[in-house]
């Protein structure tokens, strides 16, 4: 879950305007490659520009979308076993989380001055 937790940090940490989504693809890859699954990434879509539907834009390596203020994206990194998801609003400066809720169990992953809340896996 930390793995999967950080590449999304990696993602939302580039996230901002002016940001193509191949870029952020190119972010999201080498934080895999940087936990040790450098091809992890091939197994599942890695999120998207939403708005009216989920991941509308897709993230991939040829992309040349750039992002916008008040747009929305959401990361959905997988690690075989775990998957972590989150949406964002994307700001002048940075991105807002819009889901994570610190009552959940977590931990906080800082990135290039960002730092993000993770939740992770509730055990009872």
């Amino acid at each position: 879950m930390e793995a999967a937790n950080f590449v999304e940090a990696s993602a939302a940490a580039v996230s901002i305007p002016g940001t193509m989504l191949r870029d952020i693809f190119g972010a999201m890859k080498k934080a895999y490659e940087e936990i040790g699954y450098p091809e992890e990434w091939k197994n599942h879509t890695q999120g998207g520009i939403s708005n009216y539907r989920p991941c509308e834009l897709g993230i991939n390596d040829i992309s040349e979308i750039r992002l916008r203020v008040d747009d929305t994206i959401s990361f959905n990194p997988t690690i075989s076993g775990v998957k972590s998801e989150e949406s964002y609003l994307v700001g002048k400066d940075s991105t807002e989380q819009l889901c994570s809720d610190e009552r959940w169990p977590g931990s906080r992953i800082d990135i290039d001055g960002n730092s993000y809340y993770m939740t992770d896996i509730l055990e009872i």
